[in-house]
């Protein structure tokens, strides 16, 4: 999946910069995807590190991407306290080439924004290449979301998601 991602990308980046299709194309031949992958990093679990609901276990986290050059990740949380697994809509924006990691903390974080001892997930949601679109009206009735930038916390015995207001 990975390589699909970073031919895309490369596919992407070509088209946007102006360069030329039929006769004076450049043209490639008997070449592999494997020609064109960037070397990755070490995975990490890093991820995994966080302890959401405060049992003294660490909880999973972890994405589904819709692929494309900028869009989407959507959410998965699995507690550890807990046998079911819950799975938010909410878009996030692409940009991370080998999965979402912690390099783009104004889009997303993980750390304890409350100072109550727990970590919060914080997201910037629904938006493309950067720029915010309207949240969907779905999002809002279901969960109260107005804004482009949201926290999910564990509270009262659940996974919710808010409104982020530093």
């Amino acid at each position: 999946m990975q390589r699909y991602l970073v031919l895309a990308s490369i596919i992407s980046c070509l088209y946007a910069c102006g360069v030329k299709t039929g006769e004076d194309a450049i043209q490639i031949k008997n070449t592999k995807l494997e020609d064109y992958l960037i070397p990755q990093p070490a995975k990490s679990n890093w991820l995994n590190e966080f302890d959401l609901d405060g049992d003294g276990k660490n909880d999973q986290i972890y994405f589904n991407y819709s692929q494309g050059a900028h869009c989407c990740y959507t959410i998965n949380i699995a507690l550890s306290s807990d046998t079911n697994e819950t799975n938010f809509p909410f878009e996030m924006d692409g940009g991370y080439i080998f999965g979402v990691d912690n390099s783009l903390p104004d889009h997303f974080d993980i750390r304890d924004l409350d100072n109550d001892g727990l970590p919060e997930i914080l997201m910037e949601i629904q938006t493309y290449n950067g720029t915010p679109s309207p949240v969907p009206k779905q999002w809002t009735s279901e969960y109260g979301i107005k804004t482009n930038y949201i926290v999910i916390e564990y509270t009262t015995g659940k996974l919710k998601a808010r409104d982020y207001k530093p």
